[in-house]
């Protein structure tokens, strides 16, 4: 059975907290059918985030950055299907109710003025995870290490 995902993106606003579900969502969803586990998709997205800077106008060559929410999107949607083969599909924002069956939603938190990239995980409607990537990646490979 596929453990199925939704990542969506989130203005990072005052006084909403990360590990609630926010209030408005922006562009797309990404909806992942299968390996939708923090320790596998979850790192994917930790993978890719970790070197990248959220920007509004690129500024540099020489580092990886995200021009604005569109790019951001644009960017991830094509990293995770690269190989996909059907696994990765795209949906309106609007569409935020539990209607893809996924068993777990991951919230990337944006905004240009403030520095990092966050995520946030939740399993169902409970947070599992709030943090940048570099913690993410820290907590499954700690995890991996201690199951060997």
């Amino acid at each position: 059975m596929a453990t199925r995902a939704v990542i969506r993106f989130a203005d990072r606003e005052e006084g909403v907290p990360f590990d609630k579900m926010p209030n408005k969502q922006f562009g797309v969803q990404i909806y992942k059918h299968y390996d939708g586990y923090p320790h596998y998709l979850g790192r994917e997205i930790a993978e890719f985030l970790k070197d990248r800077q959220y920007v509004n106008g690129l500024t540099s060559r020489v580092v990886k950055q995200m021009n604005g929410p569109g790019d951001l999107m644009a960017q991830l949607t094509a990293y995770l299907k690269e190989d996909s083969g059907g696994d990765v599909y795209l949906y309106p924002s609007e569409n935020t109710h539990n209607d893809h069956g996924q068993a777990y939603t991951y919230y990337i938190w944006a905004c240009d003025d403030k520095p990092g990239n966050w995520i946030s995980i939740f399993d169902r409607d409970y947070c599992v995870f709030v943090g940048t990537p570099e913690k993410l990646q820290n907590r499954y490979e700690e995890l991996e290490i201690t199951n060997i």
